[in-house]
């Protein structure tokens, strides 16, 4: 027979409910942790696409007398064929092997030099605020990457173009300015006419400031802050490229 000594003491109620407030403290600690862990590691997966964009951007370099990419418009540098033609050329342009109407399609010309076409595709795409109904840049465009092409606005050198006369590529040896800031695409949403009031605009974003990953033209990426002014500067004549900026 067990006596009232040997069963030992019970919880009370208090304490039980110590031990439960204490558990709600913990979780509550370690659940933003957990999701600002997610968020970096998205944050760094992108740097990492655009880090390997980069190298192919290099490669490219190599074979073309140091030229940037010549490409029809603004979403057909790099990537699959996406399921709009509103930044391609008709009937697409995509991977190697991709067809339209069972005829192959151009080669975007950056894919040559890259092994996965999923490396342009940002784990944190929301989609494009300009086109209603575009949900996920890279299923739309076949990219979640807008470099800067063929037009200087927003204060930043056009890097890639149509080679059309009058919109000739840049080169890597363009004396304006270093190639360690010269941006030469960074996350679709980058532009400034994209308001932050959008959360749909805020990639990687908790804070409402305009940072996003970009590729700079030696190679590297890095989470740059822009400054909230460039949404004022879609004219280039309101800010010419300046490599003080940080980027050009």
């Amino acid at each position: 027979m067990f006596t009232a000594r040997s069963r030992g003491r019970a919880f009370t109620l208090i304490e039980l409910l110590i031990v439960i407030l204490i558990i709600a403290i913990l979780v509550a600690i370690i659940l933003p942790a957990l999701a600002r862990s997610k968020t970096l590691s998205r944050l760094v997966r992108c740097s990492a696409n655009l880090a390997q964009i980069g190298v192919a951007t290099t490669q490219y370099h190599n074979d073309n007398n140091g030229s940037y990419a010549v490409h029809s418009n603004w979403g057909n540098v790099v990537g699959p064929r996406g399921t709009k033609l509103t930044y391609d050329e008709s009937p697409g342009t995509g991977w190697e092997g991709e067809e339209s109407g069972g005829k192959a399609l151009k080669i975007r010309p950056l894919n040559r030099y890259l092994s996965n076409k999923t490396v342009v595709k940002c784990p944190d795409d929301r989609g494009d605020y300009l086109n209603k109904g575009v949900v996920n840049c890279y299923e739309a465009y076949g990219t979640s990457y807008l470099p800067s092409w063929n037009y200087e606005n927003f204060a930043t050198a056009h890097t890639s173009a149509t080679g059309a006369k009058g919109f000739r590529p840049m080169r890597d040896s363009d004396p304006r300015g270093p190639q360690t800031s010269k941006l030469v695409m960074s996350e679709w949403v980058w532009h400034g006419n994209r308001p932050l009031t959008e959360p749909q605009n805020l990639w990687h974003n908790i804070r409402a400031l305009r940072q996003y990953n970009i590729l700079f033209g030696d190679g590297h990426a890095a989470f740059f802050t822009f400054p909230r002014e460039i949404e004022k500067w879609f004219d280039p004549s309101a800010a010419p490229p300046d490599p003080a900026r940080g980027w050009w």
